[in-house]
């Protein structure tokens, strides 16, 4: 399994080290971190399969997405299994395992694919489309339901 680490060796494209950028900006639960790395020109998260009936979201509603959901989350860790790199995309299969802010543990699995824009040596993330299993998703999107009403309830 690749470590995602800030120091990764020269060898490795500007593209991958984007995409393990946003690995470990995922891990920190950060949107500016996230968002640092998507293009200003053009950005879509697109996230399947459409049975979910999330929608395909620019980089601002990205931002709104990532206001509600990351600070629900306590951990969250990408645990790639592959990575393959091709001209103009990168693939990634991972496993995906945090705990909510209420220490509900859960686990997902996934594949995202990357499309990138800007000059080679300093890209940015034009596109991810993520695959994501559905059944585990709909849970973590159930139990997010519930986090919400109990949060509510809090206040």
């Amino acid at each position: 399994m690749p470590a995602i680490s800030k120091d990764i060796a020269s060898p490795v494209s500007p593209r991958l080290k984007l995409v393990y950028g946003f690995m470990k900006s995922y891990g920190e639960c950060s949107a500016q971190g996230l968002l640092s790395l998507y293009s200003d020109k053009k950005f879509t998260l697109s996230t399947f399969p459409s049975s979910l009936n999330q929608p395909i979201r620019s980089k601002a509603e990205t931002a709104a997405y990532y206001e509600k959901i990351l600070p629900r989350l306590k951990t969250h860790q990408f645990l790639p299994w592959e990575i393959i790199e091709a001209e103009e995309k990168i693939v990634v299969l991972a496993g995906i395992r945090g705990e909510t802010i209420l220490e509900k543990p859960f686990y997902n699995e996934c594949v995202l694919v990357f499309g990138f824009d800007g000059p080679v040596d300093d890209p940015r993330i034009a596109s991810i489309t993520e695959f994501v299993d559905s059944q585990a998703s709909k849970s973590i999107f159930t139990r997010r339901k519930s986090v919400e009403e109990k949060l509510r309830t809090r206040l």
